[in-house]
């Protein structure tokens, strides 16, 4: 492949972004290996790929996408699981200026289209042929024309047709204009010389939604020294990435860090072959999600039960080398964290959101029990009067959502100094938070007042009689509740006092609205006057899972409560006393 001229030697005339640190940090250990990409349902690696190759095929691209006339500002969507492609294409892009945007590759054809549509991609990067088809069949219902370059795509077939690349051959196109073109040469310079820290850099898509936040190259850079240093990940480090690096976590350990650390990274296109991945590529570092720390979990149960050597079972999943799991699942149980420390590995969870990936973190070294942790060091925290957790803005802080100031007025104080999480939390005396609930669970009076329902519901919940209550506020002070009866319980309790009759009529026989009154009471004269229970309806619908009333933790899910009782809770409001 031709390169044109040879890469960039020093980005030392530059200032200091994420761009300059991967020109000097390439430039400096060209031969070391940067990736080992594991393909999904592979027994061994599939190649590697060094710092020097890096940076020599993301110029090959950053050449392609400059000789279609790509402007500064341009959006350019990766839509794909890990490959190879991933960081050469996202250096690629950011060195010409342009801004990458991460489409979930789970993501359905109508998320995908309304996403594409939201940022007005002019290319797009996938990976396989099933992608490459969702694209073809989106093309036509967008406004502007895309350009495709397909990593799974026959060289013969995208040299026919108009508007599509294969990837090879779009890197080696790019290459050869560089090569034969001084003006391309000068302008690639131009555009590096041209990039600050302010500089948006990326827009990232969470499935199934349409608001793309905007993070600058100062941002990617904060965040990778911050990671980088909490985690202590040295260019010694091997790194293991399953999750796909359009999530922003993902993206940030396995490309940004990697950047600022010179750590290796493993490219593990199927979560699936994470722990294989560990094990082959001797890890010091597993990024895992959720379904591995769950795999990990019961096998480590397993290993208990039978009295097996614990550090044998951990070393079966992530190899002997591992040293470190990090995953950005929001709390595990400090008893996962002991025995994994017995194995001779730590953990670390590492709490964000969609406008600040690194928030808070539990561990590695103090960890605490279901615990979202302490804030990293210079991420300033405060709870707010509603036990709201808010962040200041930094340069930790997404700049904003793509032509969408209202949903950045949304997510910030009316002052836009700080960042609300939207997640409310307890702060325990070692500092650590605890997320508690969410504030659009918080119920709101006509006044304008907030209440948290969950534990005036909880206590509802643990009436004899009831198995599940909803709180709904309304009026000047009316709180109304609509409680869901314990069948067995009822019919036990009903029965032992001579009343037999079919369901719908036990729910509002006067015998068990009594002892509900009472309960109903009791609980009252645990609360505030201001906060009390003033009307209550049981309702013979047992609320579950399957028809919608409760989420898959058993919680109630308040916007299908709100709609289905709507009637109900107007009535009551209206009785206004119990």
């Amino acid at each position: 492949m031709h390169t044109g001229a040879p890469p960039e030697t020093t980005a030392a005339h530059r200032p200091d972004t994420l761009v300059a640190r991967f020109i000097n940090r390439a430039s400096g250990d060209p031969a070391r290996v940067a990736y080992v990409t594991y393909p999904m349902g592979g027994l061994h690696a599939l190649a590697s790929l060094t710092w020097g190759e890096w940076i020599t095929r993301s110029r090959a691209a950053s050449g392609a996408f400059l000789a279609q006339h790509a402007e500064a500002g341009h959006r350019v969507a990766i839509f794909a699981d890990n490959r190879e492609l991933w960081p050469v294409a996202a250096m690629g892009i950011a060195m010409t200026g342009m801004v990458m945007v991460s489409i979930p590759p789970n993501g359905s054809a109508d998320a995908v289209r309304a996403q594409l549509a939201d940022c007005d991609a002019r290319f797009v990067v996938v990976d396989t042929l099933a992608r490459f088809k969702m694209l073809r069949a989106l093309v036509g219902r967008l406004s502007r024309p895309i350009t495709i370059i397909c990593d799974d795509l026959e060289p013969l077939r995208s040299s026919v047709a108009e508007g599509v690349y294969e990837w090879e051959t779009w890197c080696r196109y790019g290459a050869q204009a560089l090569h034969d073109y001084p003006v391309l040469r000068d302008r690639l310079t131009e555009r590096l010389d041209a990039l600050r820290p302010e500089s948006a850099a990326t827009i990232t898509y969470v499935p199934e939604c349409s608001v793309g936040i905007v993070r600058t190259l100062e941002t990617r850079l904060a965040d990778a020294t911050l990671l980088a240093t909490a985690l202590s990940v040295t260019d010694t480090d091997r790194v293991v990435c399953a999750q796909s690096f359009s999530q922003p976590f993902e993206s940030l350990l396995g490309i940004d860090v990697q950047i600022v650390s010179g750590s290796a990274v493993a490219l593990v296109e199927h979560v699936s072959d994470a722990f294989r991945a560990a094990r082959h590529f001797d890890a010091t570092i597993l990024a895992a999600s959720s379904n591995e720390t769950a795999q990990l979990r019961d096998g480590i149960a397993t290993a208990n039960r039978s009295g097996e050597y614990l550090r044998d079972t951990i070393c079966e999943y992530v190899g002997r080398h591992c040293r470190l799991i990090v995953t950005a699942e929001e709390t595990c149980l400090a008893s996962f964290q002991r025995d994994l420390q017995r194995g001779g590995v730590a953990l670390a969870t590492v709490y964000g959101s969609e406008w600040q990936t690194c928030i808070c973190m539990n561990g590695p070294t103090r960890f605490e029990d279901a615990a979202i942790g302490v804030a990293f060091e210079n991420v300033g925290v405060r709870i707010s009067e509603h036990a709201e957790l808010q962040v200041r803005r930094s340069s930790h802080t997404a700049a904003g959502s793509y032509q969408r100031s209202d949903d950045a007025d949304a997510a910030f104080s009316s002052d836009g100094a700080w960042h609300c999480t939207g997640q409310r939390v307890e702060r325990a005396m070692s500092g650590s938070f605890r997320v508690v609930g969410h504030m659009r669970d918080m119920l709101e009076f006509a006044t304008g007042r907030l209440i948290a329902p969950h534990a005036i519901e909880a206590s509802l919940a643990a009436l004899p009689l009831v198995a599940h209550a909803v709180c709904e506020a309304d009026g000047l002070n009316s709180l109304v509740a609509v409680l869901s009866l314990d069948r067995h319980r009822v019919e036990a309790w009903t029965m032992a006092r001579g009343v037999v009759a079919p369901w719908e009529a036990l729910v509002e026989h006067p015998l068990v609205y009594e002892e509900l009154a009472r309960g109903v009471a009791q609980v009252n004269a645990t609360l505030d006057a201001s906060d009390r229970i003033t009307a209550f309806t049981p309702t013979d619908l047992e609320f579950s899972v399957h028809t919608g009333e409760l989420d898959d933790a058993g919680a109630v899910v308040r916007p299908v409560m709100a709609s289905r009782f709507r009637h109900v809770f107007a009535e009551l409001h209206q009785r206004g006393r119990v």
